[in-house]
């Protein structure tokens, strides 16, 4: 029987995205797509689909980049016992 840990964490809320209980960024913004689009410009990567995401998706994609930050979290585990499990409190927006 496998163990399961939870190797790292991030909380995405209406003020800030916080990893492993670190604030990684604090949203200046008032309307949610350009917070949302605001932490997407501070991680300083190129990918232009992100503006066609819908909320949720976006949520999502910024959850995963600032957990796998590069690719660091892959040296925890091999990618067989890799999970990555995403929610939310109302399942959906």
């Amino acid at each position: 029987m496998r163990t399961l840990k939870i190797k790292k964490w991030v909380t995405v809320n209406d003020k800030e995205i916080v990893l492993n209980g670190v604030q990684m960024f604090a949203f200046k913004e008032e309307i949610a797509d350009r917070k949302l689009e605001a932490a997407y410009r501070a991680l300083g990567i190129s990918y232009p689909k992100f503006f066609k995401m819908d909320a949720q998706s976006k949520l999502g994609w910024l959850s995963a980049e600032y957990l796998c930050e590069e690719g660091k979290l892959f040296r925890f585990v091999e990618a067989k016992d890799f999970a990555l499990v995403l929610s939310n409190r109302k399942s959906s927006l």
